[in-house]
Formats: C-alpha cells, structure tokens, sequence
C-alpha cells in the first residue's frame, strides 16, 4: 500500500524508498536507491540521484537536483 502522494507526471523509480505523508509533484524524478523520508514535500522539477537519503520534513524547491555520493545528505530549502 503506498502511503505517499506522487503527481501523475511526477517518476518515482522501482527501489526508491519514500515515507508516509510525503508529496512528490510533477516532474519530479527519484532514481533508485534514493530514500525520502516521512513528510517530504519535493516540488516540481526535482531531480534526486541513487545513494541519497534525505531526512524526514523536508522541502526542495522547484528545478533543484539532489546528487552525490554521500550516504546521508541534510538540505532544507
């Protein structure tokens, strides 16, 4: 059962893990391996790459790409 909300233009890739209550928009694109925590909110044109975890009650704004290699990555905007 998902317990998140994803746009119908929004992409959320088989292996990407995303937390209850979270709100992926449109054109949004979460690769594999990525993990979202709980009560995310992750706007239009986000990009998100594989290896990254982002932390729960975060906000990314539109046309921002999350990217690296780090395991664990701490952003508000």
């Amino acid at each position: 059962m998902i317990d998140y909300f994803v746009h119908k233009n929004g992409l959320v890739d088989l292996g990407a893990q995303i937390g209850a209550r979270t709100r992926i928009w449109a054109f949004v694109h979460i690769l594999p391996g990525a993990q979202v925590g709980v009560d995310c909110n992750i706007c239009d044109h986000v990009f998100i790459e594989n290896d990254i975890v982002i932390r729960e009650s975060r906000y990314h704004q539109v046309r921002c790409s999350v990217m690296g290699r780090g395991p664990v990555l701490k952003m508000t905007y």
